[in-house]
C-alpha cells in the first residue's frame, strides 16, 4: 500500500481514502473496460491510527476509494404521441441527465452491452471538477395498465389512511389525507390509498383515535344502519341471553363491541343510563334517543360524558336528562336488591359487568368471613351475605357516599353488613398488624392504568394491592382479585399475580380467569373491548 498525493491541488487530505492493495495490471484493464484512458489513479491516504497487526504495520479501515459525486439530476420533457389506432398513450421523455462521473472532458462514452449507444460527449473541467454528461435518453415505457386508470369518485367528506391492522380504531398517526371539507364529528367514507373503500367512521382530528370505524365495506351511514345496529343489540340481550327474566339491568349497548363505537348504554328497569367516549357521539345522541328507548323499552334517559373523555376528545359536553329523572332507583339482579343513584353514582350508577362474577362469589364462599374491597355499594359483599350465606361480611370503600347507599342496600336486603369507610390499602395494612384472616378477599378497584402516562403508577398500585391482600386469606380460601385497565393485558396481570405469590410465600393456584358478562360483547378485530380481568385465586 502507497500514497499517492493528489493531482489536484484544491484536494484535501480528507478527501483522500484509504484503498485495498490493487496490482497496476487490474487497475488499467478497469480503465480500458470503461474506455477511459486518461482517468486519473485511485486516490489513497494514510490509514488511521489503530491496532497493529502481527507483522507491524498500522492497519486502518479498509475502504474502496470513490471521487466526490454529485446527485443525478433528470430534466425531462413529454412529446404527446399517439398509438398505432390512434389512441393517446403515454407521451416518450426526452430527458438531460447530469450525471458526476471520474473521467476527462472530451472522451468518449462506449455504449453499454446489448443496448444502443446514447449520443453525445463529455464536457466538462479537467481534473477532479465534476464532468457533465449530457444524451438523450432511450424512452420510458409505461406499464400497459397504467393507460386506462380512471380517476376513483370518493364520497365526501373523506379520509385516506395508511396500510394498517384491521381493527376498530385508526389512530391519528395512520391519517395519510383528508378531504378539506371533513369536520370534526362528522362521519366520513375511509379509503386506503389506492382507493378502495374500507368503510366509515367518525372522525375527530383532536383525539388520538381520529377515526372511530362504524360500518366495513360501505362509505356511508343512513337511518337503517343506526336502527339495525340498536335493534340487533338489543336483541343479543332480550331474546338470546334472555336477561330480562334474571335481572332489570343490564348493559344494552357496549360500544365496539355492538358496533357503535364510543356509545355505551345501560338499563336500570325504565331509565337509560348512556355514556358517551367519542365526539361523533355526542353529537349524534339525540337522534339516536328515540331508538333506544323504542330498542331497549324505556322511557327516561340520562346521557353523560365524563370530563376524562372531554379532556381526551377535545370537546365540552353537558348533560342530557329527561324531565321526570329520579335521583334514584331499585334494581334486582339475581335476587339480590340495590339502588342505583344517578346523582353520586359512578360511571352510569351500577357495575353489570361484575354480575356472573358475583353469581359465581356466592357460589363459592358459603358460610365463610369475607372482606370485600373497593366494595362500592356493596355487589360482592351483599351477594355473599344474601345468596352465599356468609357468616361475616365487611365492606370497604373510600367513598363516604357509596358506604352511605351501601348501608341502605344491606337494610333493603336485611342482611348484616360492616360497612367501613376507608382506604384499602391502609386497611389491608391494619388487618395485617391486627393479625386478621378471611375465608375470602375481593379486590375490585376502580381503573387505575388509563395509558402510558399513568402506567407505571397504575401498576404498582394493583401490585401493592393484591401483595396487601394475600396474606389476609385462609389455607384453601379465595382471593379474588379484578382490573377494569384495558391497558393492562391478561397476561401481564397474571404474572404481576405470580411475583405477588413468590413474595409473599403464597401457593397460589389459579383456578379461573373470567371476564365481563356475556352483555359485554367483544369482537375479535378489536380485541382492545377485553377490558375486564378476573383471577380466582386458591390459597394453600
Amino acid at each position: 500500500m502507497s500514497i499517492v498525493r493528489a493531482a489536484n491541488p484544491r484536494m484535501t487530505t480528507s478527501m483522500m481514502t484509504t484503498w485495498t492493495a490493487t496490482t497496476p495490471r487490474r487497475r488499467e484493464r478497469g480503465r480500458r473496460r470503461c474506455g477511459i484512458e486518461d482517468a486519473p489513479a485511485r486516490m489513497s491516504r494514510p490509514p488511521r491510527a489503530g491496532r497493529r497487526s502481527a507483522d507491524g504495520p498500522v492497519r486502518g479501515r479498509t475502504v474502496p476509494a470513490t471521487l466526490p459525486r454529485r446527485r443525478i439530476r433528470f430534466d425531462c420533457k413529454r412529446e404527446p404521441r399517439a398509438d398505432r389506432d390512434g389512441t393517446d398513450v403515454p407521451p416518450r421523455r426526452k430527458c438531460q441527465i447530469n450525471a458526476t462521473i471520474p473521467v476527462s472532458a472530451g472522451a468518449q462514452i462506449p455504449p453499454d452491452r446489448g443496448r444502443s449507444p446514447p449520443t453525445g460527449v463529455i464536457s466538462g473541467r479537467t481534473g477532479f471538477a465534476s464532468p457533465v454528461l449530457r444524451y438523450d435518453a432511450p424512452a420510458m415505457e409505461h406499464p400497459k395498465e397504467s393507460r386506462h386508470v380512471e380517476a376513483v369518485e370518493r364520497v365526501v367528506p373523506w379520509v385516506e389512511v395508511r396500510p394498517s391492522a384491521p381493527g376498530r380504531f385508526v389512530y391519528k398517526r395512520m391519517i395519510r389525507a383528508v378531504s378539506p371539507d371533513a369536520r370534526p364529528g362528522q362521519v366520513v367514507a375511509v379509503y386506503d390509498r389506492g382507493g378502495q373503500a374500507l368503510g366509515c367512521a367518525h372522525y375527530n382530528p383532536h383525539s388520538q383515535i381520529a377515526l372511530r370505524m362504524l360500518r366495513a365495506g360501505s362509505p356511508g351511514v343512513d337511518e337503517a344502519f343506526w336502527r339495525d345496529a340498536i335493534f340487533r343489540a338489543a336483541q343479543l340481550r332480550v331474546e338470546t341471553l334472555r336477561l330480562p327474566e334474571m335481572t332489570d339491568a343490564c348493559r344494552m349497548i357496549h360500544s365496539e363491541g355492538d358496533g357503535l363505537s364510543g356509545l355505551v348504554a345501560d338499563r336500570y328497569g325504565d331509565v337509560l343510563a348512556v355514556e358517551l367516549y367519542s365526539l361523533g357521539m355526542y353529537r349524534t345522541i339525540e337522534r339516536l334517543l328515540p331508538l333506544l328507548h323504542d330498542a331497549c323499552g324505556t322511557r327516561r334517559h340520562l346521557v353523560e360524558t365524563s370530563a376524562r373523555v372531554q379532556e381526551l376528545e377535545g370537546f365540552q359536553a353537558k348533560a342530557i336528562r329527561s324531565a321526570d329523572l329520579p335521583d334514584e332507583l331499585k334494581i334486582t339482579e339475581n335476587g339480590v336488591r340495590f339502588r342505583v343513584s344517578f346523582t353520586t353514582g359512578h360511571k352510569t350508577g351500577f357495575f353489570c359487568d361484575q354480575r356472573e362474577n358475583r353469581r359465581r362469589f356466592a357460589e363459592r364462599v358459603r358460610g365463610g368471613e369475607v372482606l370485600d374491597a373497593c366494595a362500592y355499594t356493596g355487589g360482592f359483599g351483599l351477594y355473599a351475605a344474601v345468596l352465599g350465606g356468609a357468616k361475616a361480611v365487611t365492606c370497604v370503600d373510600l367513598d363516604e357516599e357509596a358506604v352511605a347507599l351501601l348501608r341502605r342496600n344491606a337494610d333493603l336486603n336485611q342482611v348484616r353488613v360492616d360497612a367501613v369507610h376507608a382506604d384499602a390499602f391502609g386497611y389491608l395494612r391494619q388487618m395485617q398488624m391486627n393479625g386478621r384472616m378471611f375465608d375470602a378477599v375481593v379486590l375490585d378497584p376502580p381503573k387505575l392504568v388509563f395509558g402510558l402516562k399513568d402506567e407505571g403508577d397504575g401498576r404498582r398500585k394493583y401490585f401493592d394491592l393484591n401483595r396487601l391482600a394475600m396474606p389476609l386469606v385462609r389455607s384453601g380460601g379465595w382471593l379474588l382479585t379484578c382490573s377494569c385497565s384495558g391497558a393492562l393485558r391478561r397476561e401481564e396481570f397474571v404474572q404481576m399475580l405470580r411475583t405477588v405469590a413468590h413474595q409473599t410465600g403464597r401457593a397460589a393456584q389459579l383456578v379461573e380467569l373470567t371476564g365481563a358478562g356475556p352483555d359485554h360483547p367483544v369482537r375479535l378485530d378489536h380485541p382492545e373491548g377485553e377490558y375486564l380481568k378476573a383471577a380466582w385465586l386458591r390459597l394453600t
